[in-house]
């Protein structure tokens, strides 16, 4: 983990995240949200829905943060 003094600013570090949120994202949807047991019960059905939406949304925070970045770097 990042030491509080020296945060991570990049865009490297940014698309690394992005990378991650990505595989998390996809692991959970994958393996959890349609498993045939969550699929089976509404309640875990309706919260590991609204967890895939989270990671979504998630990812495209990080995206956001990239865009910036690279943005910056570039001049724009």
């Amino acid at each position: 983990m990042a030491s509080q003094d020296k945060t991570v600013a990049d865009a490297a570090g940014a698309f690394a995240a992005m990378d991650r949120a990505s595989v998390a994202s996809c692991f959970f949807d994958d393996h959890l949200l349609e498993h045939e047991f969550v699929q089976a019960h509404p309640q875990l059905r309706k919260q590991a829905e609204s967890i895939s939406d989270a990671l979504a949304d998630f990812y495209q925070q990080c995206a956001s943060v990239w865009s910036d970045l690279e943005g910056t770097r570039a001049g724009g």
